[in-house]
């Protein structure tokens, strides 16, 4: 099985991979996004999605294999809760 390079670019390009990461990790199965529905959703639920506690975090980030994202936690935990918007922004943005 061939590693997910979370570190490039095209990872987070790739709407499919992040359809999964809100499906699995956000919304926990309750409720399904579509690849094409991903920026409606992020918009509407953004304060729950940018804003999430420090253990929730860390388990999106290692039940989705984005383990990277755990190097963003630090700058972006602002109270108890991390800024998952911006730790996904940082990390592309160093891709």
């Amino acid at each position: 099985m061939q590693e997910k390079d979370t570190t490039k670019k095209d990872y987070w390009d790739n709407k499919e991979r992040v359809a999964e990461l809100i499906n699995v990790g956000l919304l926990k199965g309750e409720t399904w996004v579509k690849p094409e529905e991903i920026e409606e959703v992020l918009r509407a639920n953004e304060s729950e999605f940018c804003s999430m506690e420090e253990d929730a975090y860390i388990m999106v980030a290692n039940m989705t294999h984005t383990e990277e994202l755990l190097k963003f936690r630090d700058e972006n935990l602002r109270g108890g809760k991390v800024d998952m918007c911006k730790a996904i922004a940082d990390m592309k943005q160093k891709a």
